[in-house]
């Protein structure tokens, strides 16, 4: 998908109708045999360069041949008439194929979110740098109406933690469930006391850091992640901005004690 602002089509416009208005201001431009100046065709060379870059920011591969054809002409000796008639000829070509593309219009505010590479700050990025793919999705989802893809994502990219967590409890997570994966990580935790189970080095001092977590994804799991996965839910704005800013306050406080 091509991404690409407003103001490019707005720059080719200005920059067609800034060329015929120097040809239409010759002397003797009603003539259509008077001969462009040289300072007008090298004037109106410089607007066609910028369009160049329109058009290939536009990727408007039709208008290609016709462009070229255009800076052919004007890079010769020619009248006010063979000038007019080939830059019409173009703008003609230009709109043909802007009809035949679709535009998304995205608001500043979606825009920013469409854009933001580090959707849920700098401290989860750097923590989890596998979540970015999915964070990045949710996020352009999100930005486009997409609400319940959005959560699909965000619910994915709790998976890069989640693995991180069982592996702390010496779990094997891998492509098993979740549920499978949290019960485990919580019976490990209760034979700690009993039966000096597995358990991180850190565990006297974040005990009740890694109980809240484990609680935590079981929530994330039971209210959202097993209704998206298996189809039995959609989503609209509301909701989805709600699950997008509890998934990333839970990825934030993560990131305290978990990272790749």
């Amino acid at each position: 998908m091509l991404l690409q602002y407003a103001a490019t089509s707005f720059q080719l416009g200005e920059a067609l109708a800034s060329a015929e208005t120097a040809i239409e201001r010759l002397p003797g431009s009603r003539s259509a045999d008077t001969p462009v100046p040289d300072h007008v065709r090298e004037a109106v060379a410089s607007l066609l360069a910028k369009t160049a870059t329109h058009i290939e920011i536009g990727d408007f591969q039709f208008v290609e041949p016709a462009f070229r054809r255009l800076r052919e002409i004007l890079a010769s000796d020619c009248t006010v008439g063979r000038a007019k008639e080939q830059i019409q000829a173009f703008r003609h070509q230009v709109m043909g194929e802007l009809r035949s593309k679709l535009y998304f219009y995205l608001d500043r505010d979606q825009a920013v979110r469409y854009l933001d590479e580090q959707p849920f700050g700098a401290e989860v990025a750097k923590s989890f740098p596998s979540m970015a793919p999915e964070l990045s999705e949710a996020a352009k989802c999100f930005a486009l109406e997409r609400y319940t893809a959005t959560v699909g994502h965000l619910m994915r990219s709790l998976e890069t933690p989640l693995m991180l967590f069982a592996q702390r409890f010496s779990v094997t997570a891998g492509a098993r469930p979740w549920g499978a994966i949290i019960n485990d990580i919580e019976d490990a935790m209760a034979s700690i006391p009993k039966k000096g189970g597995a358990k991180p080095t850190d565990w006297g001092a974040n005990k009740q850091f890694y109980t809240e977590a484990a609680g935590q994804f079981f929530n994330f799991k039971e209210a959202w992640r097993n209704y998206v996965a298996h189809g039995r839910a959609t989503y609209e704005r509301g909701a989805a901005l709600d699950i997008s800013n509890a998934t990333q306050a839970f990825s934030q406080h993560l990131a305290k004690q978990l990272a790749e």
